[in-house]
């Protein structure tokens, strides 16, 4: 997936911030199927907070043994499943209504989605796993240290 910036302009119409790599990455989809989503800027969540879930994690790995021996990918996907799927009714091959359980992607959750999620690890740790997660100006003060 790649993703380019804009604004609006007074028509309607969108300013791409860089036309130029824009097109010659659309030139390059030529009779693919494609999808376009727009958002406003500060929908998505931000990367303070990707870092933040992320920098935990590896904080989980490196000092709470119930996750030693985890990799970074298993965390994340341990807590997607407890905290960010939904169950979708699909059909299979044979035409048959089946439920299927569908993890919703981090870089795709909103920001209030996204702080919701964290807000849920971090209470999940603390009373299931009896972990006190830093906090994210801690955790960074933890690896500017290293």
């Amino acid at each position: 997936m790649k993703r380019f910036l804009g604004v609006v302009d007074a028509d309607g119409q969108i300013v791409w911030h860089n036309p130029r790599e824009r097109s010659a990455y659309l030139a390059s989809m030529v009779n693919k199927n494609i999808e376009e989503a727009i958002y406003e800027k500060g929908e998505v969540s931000t990367p303070k907070q990707k870092a933040y879930f992320f920098a935990t994690n590896r904080w989980l790995i490196d000092n709470v043994e119930s996750f030693g021996g985890w990799e970074e990918e298993d965390v994340k996907a341990f807590a997607v499943s407890l905290f960010a799927t939904k169950n979708v009714v699909r059909c299979d091959n044979n035409g048959e209504e089946v439920v299927v359980k569908v993890a919703e992607s981090i870089r795709n959750m909103s920001k209030k989605r996204m702080s919701k999620f964290i807000d849920r690890w971090i209470i999940y740790l603390s009373q299931e796993q009896g972990v006190v997660v830093p906090s994210y100006d801690e955790l960074i003060d933890l690896s500017e240290s290293e």
